[in-house]
């Protein structure tokens, strides 16, 4: 299932290339969302579901995973994310075969780098 490409044109992203350059600055992840402000545990399991959906069909990764305020810090709002990362691999993917190394056991949807199939270890995270 491919996604369309944004109905913007290149001269309107010429035109607001400043402006979209700042807010890219100024974002976690370099990419523009709104600001989360429920917790994905707050909100009933349709309106939650509703709300992954929409960040899923927009086609951005960083979408899905900032929609809520606590993906990154609560492992239980962690893991409906996770589930439904999960779940909607295996509805594109037929073959169970196929479909499991592509959800891997993680600690974290925000821990596994769904492009490499890699989890994300600490250490990859340390200044200094």
């Amino acid at each position: 299932m491919w996604r369309a490409w944004p109905t913007r044109s290149p001269r309107t992203l010429r035109a607001n290339f400043r402006a979209f350059h700042q807010a890219q600055k100024e974002f976690g992840f370099g990419v523009p969302t709104p600001i989360a402000t429920k917790s994905a545990l707050e909100v009933s399991d349709e309106e939650r579901d509703a709300t992954f959906e929409g960040a899923w069909e927009s086609g951005s990764l960083v979408n899905l995973l900032t929609v809520y305020a606590d993906l990154s810090v609560d492992q239980e709002a962690d893991d409906t994310a996770k589930r439904f990362i999960h779940g909607k691999i295996h509805q594109i993917v037929e073959d169970p075969r196929a479909s499991a190394p592509s959800t891997p056991w993680a600690p974290s949807a925000l821990a596994w780098t769904p492009a490499t199939g890699m989890q994300a270890s600490a250490p990859a995270f340390r200044l200094g």
